[in-house]
């Protein structure tokens, strides 16, 4: 908003047993085709430049993917989209580094056998699966400061916003792990939603991949190759830190610093882009905000949407962020 753009979140919903059914279908066609219209609406008819972050991100990837499969089947000059942002983002899963570990034929197996009688993958399982591959760092450090020290915990926004975990409703989730993860459809061409098959390399928009050094969920050398097949102009940065630390980097904050190269050579590898970048100070959002505003036709005054629209369901930040995971789990005896 300082920067002279107009903001628009999504307020996911956290699933609970009555929304296990929901497909990417449904994620798709609900959350960000909706999200787009919604904004266009409000906007009369802007163009969006389209942000997502890790999971979001690949959502945002089979969206832009699909309205470009549907532009060419049905001759549609314009798109809705104007440019895509990606956060740590997986496109091609063949190397989703330590995660990849945990996942293969038997751990499918067991999954789905698992799933049979559910209608959410709980969040809290989700969370300890993500620590347990920085266990030093996210289990053992707090066990040692906290409990053996009896140090009083700090407070700390990152990790108070972490500690409440997110549900995964149970065909998106089976989906995301058989689809993307172990069979890798996306980037192979073989993801079909909405009863369409999605080829990243149709999407010709302007993309911005912004990953990090130490990302232990979304490794940045396969990100990287995600972004070689967009076949729009595409910048890749690669920030300090890791999965979140390393996004939520004010420039206030002065840290980390980036790379990027001057020109991303598509043909070259992840450790040949290395070998050609430029370290910067700071935070990346000020190499993002520069890239976003060579993007616009001019500025405008801020718009300030006064009423609740058909277009919108209620004022920010909505009902869904307030509603804290133990909330929607069943009662356990743990």
């Amino acid at each position: 908003l300082e920067q002279g753009q107009t903001v628009f979140m999504i307020s996911w919903v956290n699933p609970d047993v009555t929304t296990g059914d929901l497909t990417f279908d449904d994620y798709m066609v609900n959350g960000s085709l909706k999200a787009i219209d919604c904004i266009q609406k409000l906007c009369n008819g802007s163009k969006v430049n389209g942000l997502g972050f890790c999971i979001g991100g690949t959502l945002l990837s089979m969206t832009a993917a699909y309205l470009a499969a549907e532009k060419k089947a049905n001759n549609i000059k314009d798109n809705p989209l104007a440019s895509l942002t990606y956060l740590t983002t997986l496109i091609d899963f063949s190397d989703p580094g330590e995660l990849g570990l945990f996942i293969d034929e038997n751990f499918l197996s067991k999954m789905n056998e698992e799933l049979k009688n559910k209608t959410f993958y709980d969040g809290r399982e989700l969370a300890l699966t993500f620590s347990l591959l920085r266990d030093n760092d996210l289990i053992w450090n707090y066990y040692v400061s906290y409990y053996l020290e009896g140090e009083k915990p700090r407070p700390f926004d990152i990790l108070y916003w972490n500690a409440d975990s997110t549900n995964l409703p149970k065909s998106m989730f089976q989906t995301y792990l058989n689809d993307c993860y172990y069979e890798n459809k996306l980037i192979n061409g073989k993801m079909n939603i909405l009863g369409t098959t999605l080829n990243i390399q149709d999407i010709d928009l302007p993309a911005y991949f912004i990953s990090t050094e130490n990302d232990h969920i979304a490794p940045w050398q396969t990100t990287y190759l995600g972004a070689i097949k967009h076949s729009g102009p595409t910048r890749f940065v690669l920030g300090g830190a890791g999965h979140i630390a390393g996004i939520v980097n004010p420039p206030e904050k002065n840290k980390y610093g980036y790379k990027v190269a001057k020109s991303l050579d598509k043909s070259q590898s992840a450790k040949q882009w290395l070998n050609k970048v430029e370290n910067y100070e700071g935070s990346w959002w000020q190499d993002w905000s520069k890239w976003l505003e060579k993007l616009a036709d001019e500025q405008i005054p801020a718009r300030i949407v006064s009423s609740i629209t058909d277009a919108a369901i209620e004022s920010a930040p909505g009902r869904f962020v307030k509603k804290k995971l133990n909330g929607l789990l069943p009662e356990t005896s743990s």
